[in-house]
C-alpha cells in the first residue's frame, strides 16, 4: 500500500482501520446483504483513523485510501453511484471483523455479546484462530472459561458446544497448558450433561455427541470395555404383533411391512443383562488392536472359514469419516454376523469375569424393548419424532450413542433400541410361532442360514422403528446401518 501516498502507512499499519471497517460492515449485514457502508460514513471513519495517527491531511488521505482500495487493491468496492461501499469478498470481511473482535479493549466481552448471532460465528472462529496462531492464547482460555461456566441453562449448554467447537477448530494438541488440560476434562464432563439431557433440541445434542468423540467420550460403557449392562428380569410376553396391530401399521404407512411379525404366542424369557448402548467403534477398535482378526484365534471357531476366504481385517466403512473409527462413540457398523459373534467370544475370553457375552436372541431383544405390556416402541406407544430416535436419514449417518434420552426404553433406560443402527441377534430367522427349541437358536453351520436382526437404523422410515419389526440377512452381510448390542449371562 505504499502507492497510496500515505507515508508511514503500510498494510500492517492500516490493518486496524480495515478491521474497524469490516466490523462496522458486518454489524450492518442482513440476510442477502453482506454489509453495505454509506460512503460518507466510511470517509469519516478513515479520516478519524488518519487523524489519530498524525496524518497531515486526513481528508485527502481518505480519498486516496478509498480510491486505492476500490480501483487497485479490490478490497472495497463502490457502487455504481459511488454512494455505498462493501467488501469485495465476504470471507475477507469476516476475517477482519474477527481481528477487530479480538483486538477490542475487552475482547472476551466483545465476543460474548455477539456469540448468539449466526452471522458472527465465522468472525469469532477466525479471530480466535488468529489469536492462537500468534501464541496469545490467554484471551482464548479466558473466553473458554466464560463459555463453560453454566452447564444447565439453554444458553449455557449452547455455550458449551461453542467452546468445544472453537477448541476443536484450533486443535486440542495446540492447547497444552495446564489451564487448557483442566478445562478439557471439565468440558467433556459437561457435554455429557448436554447429550444425555433434554434441555436442547436433538440436533444440538447430536452435535454435542460428535464433539465428545474428539474428547475421548468419558461416559462409562461407551469407549471402554466395562460395558454398562442393564438387568432384564425374566418373564413371559406375547412376541410379535397381532394381525390387527400389523394391519393398523400397514394402513398408517401405506404398504405392507409387517406380515412376518404376526403372532399370538406367549414366550418365556429367562433373566439376562443387555448393554445400555450398541457396541461402539472405540470398543470394536480394541478387538482389532488385540489381534481380533487373526483367523486361528479361538473366537473365530464359528466364522473361521468365512474370515479366511474374505481376508477382512476391519469392518466395512471403518475408514469412512461418517461411520468409522474417527467417530469413537458412534455404534460400529459394517460388521457381519460372523464378526459380531467373534467379538462376543473374544470379549468373554478377554474379560474373563465369569460371564458369557453374546448376541441377544430375538426374543430377548424384543422383550427388552417392549416389556410385558408390549409397547409399540421402546419409549411407549406415541409415534416417533426427532426427539426419540435417529431415523429417516435426518443426520445422514449414525450418531453418538445415547443422544436421544426421550427415546429411552421405559423401565430400563436402554438407549438406541430404535433408530441409529439395526442390531444382529443370534437367532436364525424362522417364521412364527417362536419356538426356541426348533433350531433357531443353533448358530452352527451359519453359512447355510439367515439370521434375524432387530431395531431400525438412521436411514429407516418410522414403520421400522416398531419394536416388533424383524428382518433377516445372511451372516456375511455388512452394511452401514447394521451393528450389534451385547447380552450377558452368567457362565454355567
Amino acid at each position: 500500500m505504499h502507492a497510496i501516498d500515505l507515508p508511514g502507512f503500510d498494510v500492517k499499519a492500516l490493518r486496524p482501520l480495515l478491521a474497524e471497517i469490516a466490523l462496522t460492515a458486518h454489524a450492518a449485514a442482513t440476510p442477502g446483504n453482506p454489509g453495505i457502508l454509506d460512503a460518507a460514513q466510511l470517509e469519516v471513519m478513515v479520516q478519524r483513523f488518519l487523524h489519530t495517527k498524525g496524518h497531515p491531511n486526513p481528508y485527502l488521505g481518505a480519498q486516496k485510501f478509498l480510491t486505492y482500495t476500490d480501483k487497485r487493491a479490490g478490497l472495497l468496492h463502490a457502487t455504481g453511484a459511488g454512494t455505498d461501499y462493501q467488501f469485495a469478498h465476504l470471507t475477507f470481511q469476516e476475517y477482519l471483523a474477527g481481528l477487530a473482535l479480538i483486538g477490542d479493549e475487552h475482547p472476551v466481552s466483545a465476543i460474548l455479546q455477539r456469540r448468539a448471532e449466526e452471522r458472527w460465528r465465522v468472525p469469532i472462529f477466525l479471530g480466535i484462530g488468529h489469536v492462537v496462531s500468534e501464541n496469545v492464547s490467554g484471551v482464548f482460555l479466558e473466553l473458554l472459561v466464560e463459555l463453560t461456566a453454566d452447564a444447565e441453562s439453554v444458553r449455557g449448554q449452547r455455550d458449551l458446544i461453542l467452546a468445544a467447537e472453537l477448541a476443536e477448530d484450533v486443535g486440542w494438541k495446540r492447547l497444552s497448558s495446564p489451564g487448557f488440560i483442566k478445562l478439557r476434562r471439565e468440558l467433556a464432563r459437561d457435554l455429557i450433561t448436554v447429550l444425555e439431557g433434554a434441555t436442547l433440541p436433538a440436533a444440538e445434542r447430536v452435535r454435542a455427541g460428535e464433539l465428545l468423540s474428539g474428547l475421548d467420550d468419558p461416559r462409562p460403557g461407551v469407549c471402554g470395555l466395562q460395558f454398562q449392562m442393564v438387568e432384564i428380569p425374566g418373564g413371559s410376553f406375547v412376541i410379535g404383533s397381532s394381525k390387527a396391530e400389523a394391519d393398523q401399521a400397514n394402513q398408517a404407512y401405506g404398504y405392507a411391512r409387517t406380515s412376518r411379525e404376526i403372532n399370538t404366542q406367549s414366550v418365556t424369557v429367562a433373566a439376562f443383562e443387555l448393554a445400555r448402548y450398541p457396541v461402539t467403534n472405540a470398543q470394536f477398535d480394541q478387538f482389532i488392536a488385540h489381534n481380533g482378526y487373526t483367523p486361528t484365534a479361538p473366537w473365530w471357531q464359528i466364522g473361521r472359514d468365512w474370515l479366511q476366504q474374505q481376508g477382512h481385517r476391519q469392518p466395512q466403512y471403518w475408514d469412512d469419516p461418517r461411520f468409522g473409527k474417527p467417530r469413537l462413540n458412534h455404534p460400529v457398523v459394517g460388521v457381519s454376523w460372523y464378526e459380531a459373534t467373534a467379538f462376543c467370544a473374544w470379549l468373554t475370553q478377554h474379560l474373563s469375569d465369569g460371564c458369557s457375552y453374546r448376541l441377544p436372541s430375538e426374543a430377548e431383544w424384543e422383550y427388552a424393548a417392549r416389556g410385558r405390556e408390549r409397547r409399540t416402541y421402546p419409549w411407549g406407544n406415541p409415534e416417533p419424532d426427532d426427539e426419540e430416535a435417529n431415523f429417516n436419514a435426518t443426520y445422514q449417518g449414525t450418531t453418538a450413542v445415547g443422544c436421544f434420552s426421550s427415546g429411552a426404553t421405559l423401565g430400563t433406560g436402554l438407549l438406541d433400541m430404535a433408530g441409529n443402527v439395526r442390531e444382529w441377534t443370534r437367532s436364525v430367522y424362522r417364521d412364527y410361532p417362536y419356538n426356541p427349541d426348533d433350531g433357531r437358536e443353533d448358530g452352527t453351520k451359519p453359512a447355510q442360514k439367515e439370521f434375524t436382526f432387530r431395531g431400525a437404523s438412521w436411514g429407516n422410515e418410522p414403520i421400522y422403528l416398531r419394536a416388533a419389526y424383524r428382518d433377516h440377512f445372511t451372516p456375511d452381510y455388512r452394511f452401514g446401518s447394521l451393528g450389534f448390542r451385547l447380552a450377558r449371562h452368567l457362565q454355567v
